[in-house]
């Protein structure tokens, strides 16, 4: 959102000028999780349901982690053990009189593993939604931007929950307490202690809400300095806190033509695959951050291997073609070729319940050569 996302400097300020109080650690069940439970997550929020080693062994599948974390404590353990980090810069889309910002989808924000502060809410709404009476999103506006970030209802109270702030102070004890509120009509008052606003002309807007994703905001680019203030027509937006006598509130005009587009993998149907100079009819390859992902079973029938399975012992995945014999990890960037290691360019992934792993890695084990045209969309394989 507009300047804020050059935010982690700001947030880490913002610490800064509050004192928190040394929270104490409480042993939640058998699950004795140190670095979580040093962030005193209230009770009514749920005991943690996975062990540490549990959820370290999750794959970056968005629908298996929504389909095995449920509560805030593990939604913490995985962001700790999957190395979840804390970036600046949300998508803005410029249309007529309008800037718009866009923020990443959960889903696609688990597969980066990283995000602002919008990216990061999405990816806790899609993680618990359905594990609570409500989960939703806080969107204050100031001059400087604006801020997004999580409430959950439970027991008729409402948990107001900063999951940015952990990755931002290094998971460490320094760390913006949970709110506890009957209504969410009481977080006004308390977002004023809780972020520094005076610094950039005060508080202006407040808005609270339940969606798939955050909704867009938007600002009048000739009056930036009122900041956001502006919804998507039909937006089901709940207004806590206004400033009428500057015309400061909530305005709806209709959402921008342009929207991001946040698929999984970019389109790869016209790449086209040569094995020893013959055209081959595999289609369902993934590309992701410049790196061509495959099936696996599909490596195999494309190389014609003797045989891929699956080794329970090792937690690879074999192929087998002629002298040579592979192991791909499920986790992790090292391969086995004939029990010699080497580095992947990057790890395997489960997407929609199906293993892909990179192309040139696999080709390039078994014995291939490797040649893609990004220019012409070709990949060449042959044989050494």
């Amino acid at each position: 959102m507009k300047k804020i996302f050059t935010f982690s400097l700001l947030f880490i300020f913002i610490l800064s000028m509050h004192t928190y109080a040394e929270p104490e650690i409480k042993i939640i069940g058998d699950i004795k999780n140190q670095e979580v439970l040093r962030f005193e997550i209230p009770q009514a929020l749920g005991d943690p349901q996975l062990t540490k080693e549990q959820i370290t062994s999750l794959p970056k599948d968005p629908k298996v982690l929504h389909e095995n974390i449920h509560t805030v404590y593990d939604v913490l353990q995985y962001m700790i053990s999957s190395g979840y980090c804390a970036t600046s810069g949300d998508t803005k889309i410029k249309e007529g009189d309008f800037s718009w910002s866009f923020n990443r989808p959960g889903e696609r924000t688990i597969i980066e593993n990283k995000g602002n502060c919008g990216a990061t809410a999405n990816m806790v709404n899609y993680l618990l939604k359905g594990d609570y009476e409500e989960v939703g999103f806080i969107n204050y506006s100031d001059l400087n931007g604006g801020h997004i970030y999580n409430y959950i209802k439970q027991d008729n109270k409402y948990y107001i929950i900063d999951f940015l702030q952990y990755p931002l102070t290094g998971y460490g004890k320094l760390h913006m307490n949970i709110r506890e509120l009957n209504n969410l009509e009481e977080y006004p008052e308390l977002c004023k202690k809780d972020y520094t606003h005076d610094e950039f002309g005060g508080l202006k807007l407040i808005v609270a809400y339940t969606a798939q994703d955050q909704i867009p905001i938007a600002y009048k680019i000739e009056q930036e300095s009122k900041g956001f203030m502006y919804f998507p027509t039909g937006s089901n937006i709940n207004v806590l806190y206004d400033t009428p006598s500057e015309d400061t509130t909530a305005k709806f005009i209709d959402k921008p033509a342009k929207v991001p587009c946040w698929n999984f993998y970019e389109n790869t149907a016209d790449i086209k695959i040569y094995i020893d100079g013959r055209l081959s009819s595999l289609k369902g390859l993934k590309l992701i951050k410049e790196c061509i992902y495959i099936r696996l079973l599909d490596a195999g029938k494309l190389l014609k291997t003797d045989e891929v399975y699956f080794d329970e012992e090792k937690k690879e995945i074999i192929i087998i073609k002629e002298n040579k014999i592979v192991g791909i990890p499920l986790k992790g960037k090292i391969i086995h070729v004939n029990d010699k290691e080497k580095i992947m360019q990057a790890e395997s992934l489960v997407i929609d319940n199906k293993t892909v792993s990179p192309l040139e890695d696999i080709v390039e084990a078994l014995g291939f050569t490797f040649d893609w045209n990004k220019t012409q969309n070709v990949i060449k394989i042959n044989k050494k």
